[in-house]
């Protein structure tokens, strides 16, 4: 169960990275609600390569060339167009 809702998450976050690219803003955005539904049901988290790519706070797909990003004291800062949160991730290495 756990491997066909991981697969289903990744093909959701294809799709509303396709869909973003597409200026289907609304679209991308029902795909990440989805793919957070799937993965509270099967009870698994979703990947950080995943994770990083939408807002926590109003589950707004970042698209590329939207999203705010400063590099800034080794963290990366992006700030969600929708809602205008600012999320902070620390770069490794």
């Amino acid at each position: 169960m756990s491997q066909i809702a991981r697969e289903r998450i990744e093909i959701l976050f294809e799709k509303a990275s396709e869909r973003c690219s597409e200026d289907r803003q609304d679209l991308a955005d029902r795909y990440v609600e989805l793919a957070l539904r799937i993965g509270e049901r099967a009870q698994i988290s979703i990947p950080k390569k995943y994770r990083l790519k939408f807002c926590i706070n109003c589950n707004s797909y970042l698209c590329a060339g939207e999203a705010r990003i400063r590099k800034k004291e080794g963290a990366v800062n992006a700030t969600c167009p929708s809602c205008g949160e600012v999320q902070r991730h620390g770069l490794s290495g």
